[in-house]
């Protein structure tokens, strides 16, 4: 049963990231007529918190980031010549804290930790910059930089990179932990996934592995046959995985044994599959 719903302004539509905080939904939405903006949505009923609209008609924002009363949103685009923002805004009633400058417009979705903000730029450079003003803190180029929102996991940031390995850094000054080559590529929507002490992660050469996370080293690997498209949801034990075929796999985190699998009409691509915490 429909508990609610809400209908996008005309000409409009949402971004496929969506964060829930302090029962508020946040998500960006781009328009064919107008600014982009962000919209803040009360999860009991649907209604508008707030919006947030950006200054010029020609930017639009990525995906939010909610940490500590704090959303944290970049511009996806921007006028050219113009440096692309970082910007900040009140959680809770949307107000303007502060925008700063960064290097290069956002790649990927934001990843927070340790009082800093991470995410992919342009020329393969993974960027941290503080989460208390913008400012850069360090950039580090390993691996030709991530294709997806990094994983941070106390003081290691961890991608999915465009030359095909799993990358692994530290959050204090960029400088490479370990690196895992895979050798073929990773879906713009799969993640590194962080469980008792391993990585897991699923690549486009059709292969689920299991990554020490401390030193990268392979614990396992196994064939699923189809390439897989989304990161990896845990509880458990258990693994679950979209495919790209529409089919949802389920696998042993202790030895990468299958477990279940269910065949959908479509294609499982753009999230995780739910998993009830």
């Amino acid at each position: 049963m429909v508990r609610w719903s809400f209908k996008f302004p005309a000409q409009s539509f949402g971004k496929a990231g969506i964060i829930v905080a302090n029962n508020i939904i946040y998500f960006a939405v781009d328009s064919s007529v107008s600014s982009g903006s962000i919209y803040a949505l009360n999860t009991k009923d649907g209604s508008v918190a707030w919006t947030y609209t950006a200054s010029s008609p020609d930017q639009s924002f990525g995906n939010p980031l909610v940490v500590n009363g704090v959303l944290y949103v970049a511009e996806q685009s921007s006028i050219p010549g113009n440096t692309p923002q970082l910007y900040a805004l009140n959680a809770t009633d949307g107000t303007f804290m502060w925008a700063q400058g960064i290097p290069s417009a956002a790649t990927t979705t934001l990843a927070s930790a340790n009082g800093a903000i991470y995410f992919g730029g342009s020329g393969g450079f993974l960027y941290a910059v503080s989460a208390t003003d913008g400012s850069l803190t360090w950039s580090s180029r390993q691996d030709g930089g991530p294709v997806s929102t990094p994983t941070v996991v106390k003081t290691t940031i961890y991608y999915a990179s465009a030359n095909y390995y799993v990358t692994a850094l530290n959050t204090g000054d960029g400088s490479l932990l370990w690196h895992y080559l895979v050798g073929k590529p990773f879906a713009p929507t799969v993640s590194p996934a962080f469980y008792q002490g391993s990585i897991y992660i699923g690549s486009m050469n059709q292969n689920l592995y299991d990554l020490q996370a401390n030193t990268g080293n392979l614990v396992w690997q196994v064939k699923a046959g189809v390439p897989i498209t989304t990161t990896a949801a845990i509880k458990n034990g258990i693994i679950h995985v979209g495919l790209q075929r529409g089919s949802l796999r389920t696998f042993n985190t202790s030895d990468g044994v299958e477990r279940w699998f269910y065949h959908t009409n479509g294609t499982i691509y753009t999230s995780s599959p739910p998993v009830e915490g």
